[in-house]
């Protein structure tokens, strides 16, 4: 299987995930059964799809580290970890799977979770390549106090340079 099967972009996206301390480990277990259903053979795989939801999360953590060691994901550095996230939710904005204010939030809190280990930019966000995302962001912030028709028409125009903004990051390009 590539790294383009929609089961290796999950098993990736929960390594990454479980790297920055974001990932229910209880759901592992579930995540291991749609791996072998789509044909994912690994003894490591059957080990985890196994196991309960209420198993030790330290015990599952274990069976996941051998599940990507025997399909060759990661291991991810922190900062590797929120960059990989950081695209897939731009995707998932521009796919339409996640809105745009969502996504963007869970961006800004990826950055929140790393900033401290990103480049210094000009800009809050730059070292993480969201500087403009991260004003659109916020730029909700701003409209909260209008009504109506004028802030339907201001959110919609935020919504839409956000997934613009999503766009840029999931093709790598961001500011």
């Amino acid at each position: 299987m590539t790294a383009h099967h929609p089961i290796i972009k999950r098993l990736s996206r929960a390594a990454a995930s479980d790297r920055l301390g974001m990932l229910d480990v209880a759901t592992l277990p579930a995540l291991a059964c749609d791996a072998m259903l789509l044909g994912v053979e690994a003894d490591a795989i059957a080990q985890l799809a196994g196991e309960s939801p209420h198993t030790h999360p330290a015990e599952l953590r274990d069976l996941f580290s051998e599940v990507l060691q025997a399909l060759e994901i990661g291991p991810f550095s922190r900062l590797e970890a929120a960059e990989f996230l950081k695209r897939v939710l731009a995707r998932d904005v521009v796919d339409g799977a996640i809105a745009a204010r969502d996504g963007a939030g869970q961006i800004v809190a990826l950055e929140r979770e790393v900033g401290d280990e990103t480049p210094t930019g000009p800009y809050a966000g730059s070292g993480f390549g969201i500087a403009e995302l991260l004003g659109l962001y916020y730029a909700f912030d701003d409209i909260e106090s209008l009504q109506g028709a004028r802030k339907a028409r201001h959110v919609a125009e935020i919504e839409t340079e956000i997934v613009d903004a999503c766009r840029r990051i999931a093709a790598g390009a961001t500011a």
